[in-house]
């Protein structure tokens, strides 16, 4: 089993256990030789201290010999006897003792085989003494003496010979068992030494393991995370491992995928701001230059229609001035109709009447005929004008359509005269039917009556007409201006757009996530329509303006209209923004 695989809260404390079970190993065999040494010391000890026993045992001997001695020797003094008794027979119960300890404790086959000899010996001596204490007591001096020296003498020498040799084979063995001792104690140390040696190694090789299949991710880890913090996101995790280092990896494998995923989603959505930013930038660029275009054709139109206004005063003070004189022909005629013997002179005054009539319905036809024109013209700047200049175009052709009607009455007037002047000029042949005809006359001259009243009215209406046509140019105009300035903000606004998302792209580009780069889509070219309009605008061009100054009133109302603050320009917009899809329009104009 690998130790990737290996869960962390399994493999760390089955290191320290492992290192623990080495350390408790090597303390166990450190403290078994320890022991061991521990034995042969103690018993070493014991050696020594059962051969200081056998010598204090011999040196008892010895002195009970002598005291012996100094008995067989005095004869059987009764002084000396009842000196040294008592004491030969404690000295004699305190060798027993130790008899007694020494066979209890010694458990070396030779020593113990030396020390029956020994007790066999002490038995020996002991008779011996006794029965030369016996002669004595017996009053036999002489047989004490003797036996003393053919019994108690060789038996002590023997005797104390097995003491001395009992006292170096003690000595041997515990210098035995000493030397066994160091000789252990030297193997132990080499023993504990190897084995920690080895718990050393493995130890080493385990917590070197260990911390390697830790450190080795925790620092790819961390690498990742400067490679993160520098940008690179396309760095891959090797998320194999089984344990919690592992779970770790995944996690932020899947915290890698995420944020390349947020990463290539900001960027595309940079790409797209940028590129939409420059449509619009260029497109407020496109319009501003439009706007502009119309603004100048709206002065051209207000201009047109200051023209087309006088023009229609004037219209308007012949037509009265018509009205007159056909009111006058009008009763004119009912006199000549009373005077039929004053036809001729009336007649005469008829036919230069007439005659002024003719002249009079030449100029209206001919001011009708330039309305009609000024009323074409006006149609077609309406039209150019597209959606906002429907209601001028309504206006326009109402004012045509009426231009067209006096053009009309002004032809029937204009028959009638030259047919009134055919029959003046007959009136002399056919005075039988002169009452007749200036009946007519009077009927015609009430109907051309009736007709200049119409016309009369129809030019005051068209003044009227024409005063709100052009108060509706110079509001169209003061909107426009308006547009013109918030489009300007509006292009600038998207170029700002444009700036910032270019910078927001440049700050993901740091980013690498191992995909594609999106490349940025190049904004549409919208500068061709801007020759377009340019091209459209010298299509009022044709029209005469012959005062120039009467240009000069209209011009004021935008520039102040586009000098007031930006709260004053906010009401325009709403009325522009529904109406984006006539920008055909614009083109066409």
């Amino acid at each position: 089993m690998k130790l990737d695989n290996m869960r962390l809260a399994v493999r760390l404390p089955l290191g320290f256990a492992i290192l623990l079970v080495l350390l408790l190993f090597v303390a166990g065999v450190g403290l078994r030789e320890m022991l061991r040494v521990e034995a042969e010391l103690a018993e070493a000890k014991a050696f020594e201290r059962r051969a200081v026993a056998t010598a204090r045992w011999a040196a008892l001997s010895e002195l009970n010999a002598q005291r012996v001695m100094a008995i067989i020797k005095s004869g059987g003094e009764p002084s000396v006897k009842a000196y040294f008794e008592p004491l030969i027979q404690a000295t004699s119960a305190e060798i027993s003792e130790l008899q007694k300890e020494l066979e209890a404790s010694v458990r070396h086959p030779r020593a113990r085989q030396a020390l029956e000899q020994l007790a066999g010996l002490r038995k020996a001596y002991v008779d011996a003494r006794q029965q030369a204490l016996q002669a004595i007591a017996n009053g036999a001096t002489e047989e004490a003496a003797q036996l003393a020296d053919a019994k108690v003498l060789p038996a002590l020498q023997a005797y104390q010979r097995a003491q001395a040799e009992l006292v170096v084979l003690q000595n041997e063995l515990s210098d035995q068992v000493k030397a066994e001792a160091a000789a252990a104690v030297v193997m132990s140390e080499r023993i504990v030494a190897g084995l920690t040696l080895i718990a050393l190694v493995l130890g080493g090789f385990i917590a070197w393991s260990v911390t390697r299949s830790i450190v080795r991710p925790v620092r790819e880890l961390v690498e990742l995370n400067a490679r993160i913090a520098q940008g690179e996101l396309d760095h891959r995790l090797d998320t194999a491992r089984g344990d919690e280092i592992g779970e770790l990896l995944r996690s932020k494998e899947q915290v890698l995928a995420n944020l390349r995923r947020v990463v290539g989603d900001i960027r595309r959505a940079s790409v797209q701001i940028e590129a939409a930013s420059r449509e619009i930038a260029a497109g407020n660029q496109d319009l501003s230059s439009r706007t502009e275009s119309a603004a100048a054709s709206l002065q051209q139109t207000s201009a047109s229609m200051q023209q087309l206004t006088d023009a229609v005063r004037h219209s308007a003070d012949a037509a009265r001035t018509a009205n007159q004189v056909a009111q006058q022909a009008s009763d004119a005629a009912q006199r000549g109709g009373a005077a039929v013997r004053e036809v001729i002179g009336t007649m005469q005054g008829i036919e230069a009447s007439s005659q002024k009539i003719a002249d009079i319905i030449q100029v209206i036809d001919g001011i009708a005929f330039q309305t009609n024109i000024l009323a074409l013209n006006a149609a077609v700047e309406a039209a150019r004008a597209g959606e906002a200049g429907r209601g001028f175009a309504v206006v326009a052709g109402e004012v045509r359509a009426l231009a067209q009607r006096s053009a009309q009455a002004a032809k029937e007037i204009k028959a009638l005269i030259e047919e009134s002047v055919a029959r003046v000029q007959q009136g002399g042949q056919q005075v039988d039917a002169a009452g007749r005809t200036v009946e007519e006359i009077v009927q015609a001259i009430q109907r051309v009556a009736d007709m200049i009243g119409e016309v009369t009215a129809a030019t005051t209406e068209q003044s009227d007409s024409i005063v709100q046509v052009n108060a509706a140019i110079g509001q169209l105009d003061q909107a426009t201006q308006q547009n013109a300035a918030l489009v300007e903000q509006s292009a600038a606004a998207a170029e700002s757009l444009r700036q910032q998302a270019a910078e927001l792209l440049q700050v993901v580009a740091q980013f690498r996530t191992g995909d594609a780069l999106p490349a940025a889509a190049p904004a549409p070219a919208a500068r061709p329509t801007l020759p377009r309009a340019a091209v459209r605008k010298p299509a009022a061009a044709p029209k005469p303006l012959p005062a120039a100054p009467r240009r000069e009133p209209t011009l004021p109302k935008p520039a102040a209209a586009a000098a007031k603050p930006a709260p004053a320009a906010r009401p325009a917009p709403p009325a522009a923004a529904p109406k984006p899809a006539d920008d055909g329009d614009w083109e066409t104009f």
